[in-house]
């Protein structure tokens, strides 16, 4: 079973789809900074996290790494900001994960395992406490608290360590929360590793709530979710949000919105492609989406492809 479970991580490793989250925000857009985490650099951490859990815990730490690596699979340009644009043009609510579960089962042929599967639909929890999942498998509720790990100290440090993008002093409630973990990102994850270990193994089950470690640690995730917000506000976002609803604007003019789903032709573009498409530097066709939809095929299919 190892063998199958390393063949899928070095598989998800050298697909198309891993690849484009390399160009796909994390938290910034256009970084200054060149170690800013994007979508692809932040999936790598969170399967190292994983597979550093599984293996303490006795689970099986292959599979906790190849969930690791795709659970973001499907998430738009822009990061959440694209989510939203999504949804604004189309209305309804996208939710990466669902669309994650969509694309590798339905536009690039990955054959995962149920387990794969399931840790990439059940691995967001949102701005909503973090819990284990009765219906998940105990490595995809591993991933479902590494992403939390990874996302709040790795934004944390890119917003107001690497960017600067806030002073410090603009959140205080939120530097008295980090302080309690550390001075330095690979502290802070350390600290909350290992009272997750700690606690998981006390509880015979994968968990993070009881510990002061756990009860500090929601409290910082919900006061980040403050700093995004913040962030979202800044006129620069709302460029982007116009800026991608343009794009979606010349997609459902190309010929290929009469075969595929506009929505799901917006949400595998990177974010360079966005950009090239809005300013004009290039058309639909010489994006990615040629290369997931060529258009010769489709024209020979009677099929609509659709993501609700």
């Amino acid at each position: 079973m190892d063998k199958i479970h390393q063949f899928y991580i070095e598989f998800i490793k050298k697909s198309f789809a891993f690849e484009r989250l390399f160009g796909k925000t994390q938290v910034i857009t256009n970084p200054v900074k060149k170690t800013v985490k994007n979508r692809g650099t932040h999936s790598l951490e969170v399967a190292e996290i994983s597979k550093k859990i599984a293996y303490t815990l006795g689970l099986n730490s292959l599979l906790a790494e190849a969930i690791g690596l795709a659970h973001d699979i499907g998430h738009t340009p822009f990061g959440h900001l694209g989510e939203r644009a999504l949804d604004a043009y189309f209305g309804g609510k996208f939710k990466h994960a669902r669309f994650g579960r969509f694309l590798v089962e339905n536009l690039e042929e990955f054959n995962f395992i149920p387990e794969i599967i399931e840790g990439i639909e059940n691995h967001s929890s949102g701005y909503d406490e973090m819990k284990t999942l009765e219906d998940n498998s105990k490595e995809g509720n591993i991933v479902r608290f590494a992403d939390k790990i990874a996302i709040v100290f790795s934004d944390y440090e890119d917003i107001f360590e690497k960017e600067k993008i806030f002073a410090k002093s603009d959140f205080p409630e939120c530097q008295k929360l980090i302080k309690f973990f550390g001075r330095k990102k690979e502290t802070r994850q350390k600290r909350v590793i290992v009272a997750l270990i700690e606690e998981s193994k006390k509880r015979e089950k994968v968990s993070f709530s009881d510990s002061a470690e756990a009860l500090v640690f929601q409290d910082l995730k919900k006061k980040m979710y403050e700093v995004y917000s913040t962030l979202d506000e800044k006129k620069q976002r709302l460029d982007l949000m116009n800026l991608s609803h343009n794009v979606i604007n010349k997609i459902m003019i190309s010929p290929y919105q009469k075969y595929v789903f506009g929505l799901i032709l917006f949400a595998v573009l990177t974010d360079k492609e966005v950009f090239d498409l809005a300013s004009g530097k290039i058309e639909v066709k010489d994006t990615c989406i040629e290369h997931i939809f060529p258009l010769k095929k489709l024209e020979k299919k009677e099929q609509f492809l659709m993501f609700h």
